[in-house]
């Protein structure tokens, strides 16, 4: 037993150093992607850490809708600010911990409820998962969805099992989604409560269990919404509301031909499976077959594999009522739901005889092999990618550049940015100025300013209208472009 405990940790730091690889480019490089949702998340964590001013919300969501997240993603980010003493690198080096830690859990958790073999696939077809070890690569609030979903699909399994008070887990965990991407935690919720009474695990304590666990995250937004007339809910009902079908059935049929292409490229990108799609389809609806109709499979097993079948489907029948642009980051749940699918069956063929075994272990094999080749091309392309306009170190010397030409001097700036907000901007300027410099620059057209200029990749010349409306004022010093593309002209106020 003791050996056996052994191998399977060593099992498990093998496959986490798999995970690893793919996922550490930035993280050794330290030149990310820093944007606008980058900058204006780390403001947020640095208005927590800093001015000590705690948010009951997140990020404006809806569209017309009107209404927010919880503040979940803002509060994580308080926790590498405070680490790493604002040092942006933070939010890279805890998206990488997210990521191992979710194939590390789905390794230790599916092995216990599944055995070995189950949460040896699982993890393994995380760790190298293109969709989700992409997701290690730079900081966002709905990559954080993976990892929660690995807790939600151990609760669904829970609730099949019988044990009811689980559905206070998974609705806590709907609630947590909610603080990270709310269209998330919309969908899935409803999914959830609709496959949980076709696989008769309702009750009416059940329910109550459910409501309690799914408004504990959701606190702050809830006193927000108090606060503020219901603006929230009255933001949810106006989108859902406003949406219609479509006319006729022209329509109807492009809607359904751009939700099946956003469903397959989900799909599809959960798994290292390249060329061989149609193959990989079959093999899954075969090894389904097998499992249902073999009478030493449990009742419960089968029922959570219908689960995670049924789930998916429900979600793709809700969204066919959304008409708008549908976004993959609001299914980023779902390569779980199809890589713990695949890893069961995986496991169950293996467990038939020699034949099982030989063809489970031949297709990780050219799974495996065809992944290495891919992921070393990532290193060898990614890995000197300067970034130019969009990194961290393109934007980084861009703003030393400004302060080392003032040379001590008091001056401001003013940033063209293609997002118009200029959140990385100012929080760099903010950062860099009060790490090194001591010095915050000012935001306005007096005594020596400089214009920062990010150009528009697809109307480079977009800017020029920005100098000619809204800038206008002072004399030209300099003009000058960095290798990354950016602008600086250097101004002295009239």
């Amino acid at each position: 037993m003791k050996k056996k405990t052994i191998a399977m940790i060593f099992i498990g730091i093998v496959i986490i150093a798999i995970s690893a690889f793919p996922r550490a480019i930035e993280v050794c490089n330290g030149n990310f992607i820093f944007g606008f949702d980058q900058g204006k998340h780390w403001l947020a964590a640095k208005s927590m850490v800093v001015d000590h001013a705690l948010p009951l919300i997140g990020d404006e969501v809806g569209g017309g809708g009107g209404f927010f997240q919880g503040p979940g993603w803002y509060y994580t980010q308080a926790i590498p600010f405070l680490l790493f003493q604002g040092n942006p690198y933070g939010q890279l080096v805890l998206m990488f911990i997210i990521g191992i830690a979710t194939v590390g859990c789905s390794y230790i958790i599916f092995s216990s409820r599944f055995g070995y073999s189950a949460g040896f696939f699982i993890s393994f077809l995380v760790a190298l998962s293109p969709a989700i070890s992409i997701q290690s690569r730079f900081s966002w609030p709905p990559f954080v969805i993976p990892f929660i979903t690995i807790f939600y699909i151990d609760a669904l399994y829970k609730i099949v099992k019988g044990e009811m008070r689980s559905w206070f887990t998974i609705f806590f965990l709907l609630g947590c989604m909610a603080n990270f991407e709310i269209a998330t935690a919309a969908t899935l919720g409803v999914a959830t409560c609709l496959a949980l009474f076709v696989l008769r695990k309702v009750t009416v304590r059940s329910i109550g269990f459910g409501l309690l666990g799914f408004a504990i995250p959701l606190l702050p937004l809830l006193a927000f919404d108090i606060r503020h007339q219901f603006l929230n809910a009255r933001g949810i009902w106006h989108m859902i509301t406003t949406t219609s079908a479509g006319n006729g059935t022209a329509a109807l049929a492009k809607i359904w031909e751009a939700h099946v292409l956003t469903f397959s490229v989900n799909l599809f990108g959960a798994f290292p499976i390249f060329s061989f799609k149609n193959i990989f389809i079959l093999l899954c609806i075969a090894s389904s077959i097998l499992l249902f109709f073999d009478k030493r499979v449990s009742k419960t097993h089968k029922l959570f594999i219908t689960g995670l079948i049924f789930i998916p489907c429900i979600i793709f029948l809700e969204l066919l009522f959304y008409t708008s642009t549908l976004w993959e980051w609001w299914l980023l749940e779902l390569p779980i739901f199809y890589i713990v699918l695949v890893g069961l069956l995986s496991s169950y063929i293996f467990s038939k005889r020699l034949v099982g075994k030989i063809i489970i272990i031949i297709l990780y094999a050219y799974v495996f092999s065809k992944t290495v080749p891919y992921v070393l091309e990532t290193w060898k392309k990614d890995y000197p990618d300067y970034g130019g306009t969009q990194k961290i170190k393109g934007k980084t010397e861009a703003v030393e550049a400004i302060f080392q030409d003032a040379k001590g001097q008091p001056f401001g700036v003013l940033v063209f940015t293609p997002p118009v907000y200029t959140y990385p901007y100012d929080y760099l300027f903010w950062w860099i100025g009060t790490k090194k410099y001591k010095y915050v620059p000012y935001t306005e057209k007096r005594g020596l300013f400089y214009l920062l200029i990010e150009p528009d990749p697809e109307k480079p010349w977009s800017y020029k209208g920005w100098l000619e409306t809204v800038i206008q004022d002072g004399t030209i010093i300099s003009t000058r472009q960095l290798p990354s593309g950016f602008i600086i002209e250097k101004r002295m106020a009239q």
